[in-house]
């Protein structure tokens, strides 16, 4: 009985790996800030705006792929298991998503080496980047507690 658990707890465990996470869980890919030394700032806000926006795009589709990819998954552990090898890979989209990040990232960088930015400007971005370690905290805490939760049910099972 208890192989039984162990078992369909890999088998899960392995197909929800492959379901496509949300943007929190999608860290920014190093980019280097040198390729940025030639902008001005002007050039560098007007980017970093740009970036932002389809930032925020493609992290709104990425949360709509994680979410339709957690209810599939429910749907075919309840219903049929089989159909759980047929739910699409977004790696592409998390790639591009990782891809800009980190772009938006060099980008913050270099005005701040260039010191483009005013004092209040400074303020915002870092307000923005400890708002989103904040959520990235929370999410990853959530994932803990549910997993706690799990294994605590597994084990009065």
């Amino acid at each position: 009985m208890r192989i039984a658990h162990t078992i369909s707890g890999v088998i899960v465990a392995t197909m929800l790996s492959a379901c496509a996470p949300s943007s929190l869980q999608t860290s920014p890919r190093y980019i280097s800030n040198l390729q940025y030394q030639h902008y001005s700032c002007d050039q560098i806000r007007s980017e970093m705006i740009r970036i932002g926006e389809e930032v925020a795009s493609h992290s709104r589709q990425q949360n709509i792929a994680a979410r339709d990819d957690a209810i599939l998954m429910a749907i075919g552990l309840v219903v049929f298991w089989p159909a759980l090898i047929y739910i699409p890979s977004n790696d592409n989209q998390t790639d591009e998503l990782a891809q800009l990040m980190g772009e938006h990232d060099a980008l913050q960088q270099t005005g701040r080496n260039l010191s483009c930015f005013s004092s209040d400007e400074i303020g915002v971005l870092d307000e923005a980047n400890a708002a989103r370690a904040a959520r990235i905290a929370e999410h990853e805490a959530r994932q803990v507690r549910l997993a706690a939760d799990r294994d605590e049910r597994e084990l009065y099972d």
